[in-house]
């Protein structure tokens, strides 16, 4: 079995040619890039401030979008990755 450590650039140029799937996949989870900006705003806020700034329904529902897009994007190009090491290298 081929593994992607063993093809570190093949992981590479494929992560890179999927970034206009990352871009769809971030429409779809955030609905819009101001929405993707705040998110990540949200993100880098303490949590112990977070909930002094908005409600905690707001801050529980940014992280879920977040974890969702993160899972998404490391899902599609593992599996795309494996795809690719398995039928073509």
């Amino acid at each position: 079995m081929i593994h992607v450590a063993e093809h570190p650039l093949a992981a590479l140029v494929i992560a890179l040619l999927n970034y206009p799937v990352y871009l769809a996949l971030g429409a779809a989870v955030f609905g819009n890039r101001q929405e993707f900006i705040g998110a990540m705003q949200y993100l880098k806020t303490p949590s112990t401030w977070s909930p002094l700034r908005d409600p905690w329904s707001s801050d529980w529902k940014t992280d879920l979008k977040i974890f969702f897009y993160v899972v998404l994007c490391v899902a599609y190009a593992a599996s795309l990755s494996q795809l690719f090491l398995h039928y073509v290298l």
